[in-house]
This record gives structure tokens, sequence and C-alpha cells, in this order.
């Protein structure tokens, strides 16, 4: 596919928002794994067989890539891969609302300019298509 010819279609756009969610839920999910977790022994196998947290998450990232990957066909990954960053705010919420763990200003401030950023190479894409056509 030529540079030229691609353009990224706004459901790729809400998949990869969606993947970006499923993200947040597997690390979740690892999370309260790690927490039924004992080190010693360390039994990797056990671990993954016995412990449905960490199942789970493994799942829910299997499925991430394979939205990401359909998503990737139909955008450019400039455009896309940058709204991944959204995994971040979605772990902050979930973090917060299941886990119970502080909300602080220097948190909300580093999501916030995560957006900011997510916006901008949005915004970049359409600025861009808006050229080509203007040429």
């Amino acid at each position: 596919m030529s540079k030229s010819k691609i353009k990224t279609k706004w459901w790729a756009i809400v998949l990869v928002i969606l993947s970006t969610f499923l993200t947040a839920l597997a690390s979740f999910f690892l999370k309260l794994g790690a927490n039924k977790f004992n080190l010693f022994p360390l039994n990797i196998i056990s671990l993954i067989t016995n412990n449905y947290f960490v199942l789970l998450g493994i799942f829910l990232y299997v499925i991430t890539a394979a939205v990401f990957i359909f998503a990737f066909k139909y955008g450019e990954l400039t455009v896309l891969f940058p709204i991944f960053s959204l995994s971040f705010a979605w772990v902050l919420v979930i973090s917060k609302i299941a886990l119970g763990e502080p909300l602080t200003i220097i948190k909300i401030v580093g999501i916030v300019g995560i957006m900011i950023g997510v916006s901008i190479i949005g915004m970049s894409d359409r600025m861009s298509s808006i050229k080509r056509c203007e040429q």
C-alpha cells in the first residue's frame, strides 16, 4: 500500500480505543492474579494454570493483540499507535475504582498530558488530509 492511499478509518480508531480498555482490564486481572501468587517456590506453570485472574489477563492481551492487528490494517501506525497510550488513563480509573489506589494530582496531570498528545496526533492526520486535498 502506498503512503498516499493510507487513510485511517474511523472504526479503526474505535477498535484501538477498545483495545486500550481491554489492555487496562488485562493489566487489572494480572494484578489480581499477582496478589494471589506466592513467589516461593517459583512455579510459572502452576501460576498460569491455577490462577484464573492470570489466565483472564493473558486471554485479554491476546484478544487485544488481535483487535490491534485488525485495526492496523485499516489505519496509519502514526495515528493508531499513539492512541494506545490511553490505556494509561483506563488503568488509572480502574485502579482507583476497583483497587482503591490513590488518585493524585500528578497522575491526573500526566493523564491529561497523554490525552492532549493523542488529540494533537489525531488532528495531525486530519490536517494532513486537508493539505493533500488543497494541493
